[in-house]
């Protein structure tokens, strides 16, 4: 009888190869997508769609902050737009009411673009991955996806001088790896190691640099400069496993690695991800509310 954890190995070991192509592929394809949206960015939208909703900007949105009344601090006059729109955090506590998307209409034919990804790509593939495996062997896998990307999340713990929250990540790393088999138990957390999410994205947050303006990546997402900057150039610096992979010449696996990430992550939202385009009557702005509101609570440690 085939145990629920040799038959996740043998699905993994099957998958990986064929991930690590598809990625690739989809990596070139996403690219001729975005030279497309440029070079057609002043062309109108054709047809009524949910991407089509230009009618709507005018309103207000239902996910919007309402500036305060009482604000505790005032910004200078001397200050210019272009230096507001890049202050962040704590040390900025006014902000702007409005969302910094100034790229809103080649932003929104990314996401279509990526809407038509997920729907005919990562749908069919969320659904067999979620029917085949049982939840036990999901959670088991998502714990040590979690756990390789544990050296990441230590380096810039420490790189925002977190050193108590460090010692968290170290903790975990340390205890999951061997008493939980790899990672594949959260042992830590039964010992009150709880899990966080660091990035450098986060972490230049936590130096004063802001997020600059809202941007949609092909297949990553919502993003912007400073987070773009440190998901895809700074935090695989952290990555020993990267390292590994790299001087045994297995990329591929690195690039699988990546895709099944992907694939592990979406699993956990796309219920909710589905619920949200039927009852959306902007799905592009509420998912770009959504982030905007969840980065910022990451950035202040409240995840």
């Amino acid at each position: 009888m085939v145990s629920a954890m040799q038959r996740a190995r043998l699905i993994i070991n099957l998958i990986t190869p064929a991930l690590s192509r598809l990625i690739v592929s989809i990596s070139r394809v996403a690219a001729a997508a975005v030279v497309v949206i440029l070079f057609d960015v002043r062309q109108p939208f054709a047809g009524p769609s949910i991407y089509n909703m230009d009618h709507l900007l005018l309103q207000p949105h239902p996910f919007r902050i309402q500036p305060s009344i009482n604000r505790t601090v005032s910004p200078p006059e001397n200050r210019s737009r272009i230096s507001k729109q890049y202050e962040f955090g704590s040390k900025n506590e006014y902000t702007l009411s409005e969302v910094n998307d100034p790229l809103e209409s080649v932003n929104r034919r990314i996401f279509a673009f990526n809407e038509v990804v997920r729907q005919y790509l990562l749908d069919p593939v969320v659904t067999g991955y979620n029917s085949v495996l049982p939840e036990v062997a999901r959670e088991a896998i998502a714990n040590a996806l979690n756990n390789i990307s544990e050296p990441v999340v230590l380096a810039n713990d420490l790189l925002q001088g977190k050193f108590k929250r460090g010692f968290v990540t170290a903790s975990r790393l340390v205890i999951n790896t061997t008493a939980g088999v790899g990672g594949l138990f959260d042992v830590a957390k039964n010992l009150g190691f709880e899990e966080h999410e660091e990035d450098f994205g986060q972490t230049l947050a936590t130096w004063g640099i802001g997020d600059g303006l809202y941007l949609v990546l092909p297949l990553l997402g919502p993003s912007n400069p400073r987070d773009a900057f440190g998901q895809i150039l700074v935090d695989p610096f952290f990555d020993p496993l990267g390292y590994y992979l790299d001087d045994q010449d297995l990329e591929e696996v690195g690039y699988g690695l990546t895709a099944y990430k992907g694939v592990v992550s979406y699993a956990d939202v796309k219920d909710h991800m589905d619920g949200l385009k039927d009852t959306s009557v902007d799905f592009y702005g509420t998912i770009r509310s959504l982030h905007l509101q969840k980065r910022r609570l990451e950035i202040l440690n409240q995840d």
